[in-house]
C-alpha cells in the first residue's frame, strides 16, 4: 500500500515540486479499491456460513435429486467453502493467482470425484453474487472475483469438453 504514496512523494521530491492533486486521487481511489476489498473479504469470512447455507438451498433447488445424500451435501459443504477462501484470498491479495493455480489443476481433482459439476459451481457463484449482504463497494469487489472464478470455470468446462470429444474419437478411429 505504501509502495505508490512513497513512489508519488519520490517522484514529486526528485521534480522539487509538491505532490499534484491527481496523484493524491489517484492514491484516494486506489486506497478506497483496497478498502472495499479488505471489507468484501472480511464480510465473506464473517458471513461464509449464512452463504454456503444459503448457496447449498440455491443449489438443492435446481438439482434437488442429485443432492440428496449426506455424503453429497458435505462434499457440496466443503466445495463451496474452498471457493469463498479462494475467492476471499484473492479479495485479500488482490491477485487470481489462487483461483489461476487451482483451477489448473482441477482437471486431477474431477477425475477423483473430490469437485464439484461446473455447472453447480456456476450456480452457487451466482447465488453468492446475487446475496445482498454486502455493501456495494464490498460486492463490486466480490463480485469482480466472483465472475472471474465463474468464466474461468466455463473455459474449463469448455477445454474439458473438447478433450472428451477428442478423446472419443481418437478411442472410436
Amino acid at each position: 500500500m505504501q509502495t505508490s504514496i512513497l513512489a508519488a512523494i519520490a517522484r514529486a521530491k526528485a521534480e522539487n515540486r509538491f505532490v499534484s492533486d491527481r496523484e493524491l486521487q489517484a492514491e484516494e481511489e486506489r486506497l478506497k479499491q483496497d478498502l472495499a476489498r479488505i471489507e468484501a473479504a472480511s464480510l465473506l469470512l464473517n458471513q461464509a456460513q449464512s452463504l454456503i447455507d444459503a448457496a447449498l438451498q440455491a443449489l438443492y433447488q435446481k438439482f434437488d435429486r442429485e443432492a440428496t445424500t449426506s455424503e453429497s451435501q458435505e462434499k457440496f459443504r466443503l466445495g463451496i467453502e474452498h471457493y469463498l477462501h479462494l475467492i476471499q484470498y484473492s479479495l485479500a491479495t488482490n491477485s487470481t493467482a489462487a483461483i489461476d493455480e487451482y483451477l489448473s489443476n482441477i482437471k486431477y481433482e474431477i477425475t477423483d470425484g473430490l469437485n464439484l459439476s461446473v455447472d453447480w459451481m456456476v450456480e452457487v457463484l451466482n447465488c453468492i453474487k446475487a446475496d445482498r449482504s454486502l455493501t456495494e463497494n464490498a460486492a463490486n469487489a466480490a463480485n469482480t472475483y466472483i465472475d472471474y472464478t465463474i468464466d474461468a470455470l466455463l473455459k474449463l468446462k469448455e477445454t474439458q469438453n473438447k478433450e472428451e470429444i477428442l478423446t472419443l474419437l481418437s478411442i472410436s478411429a
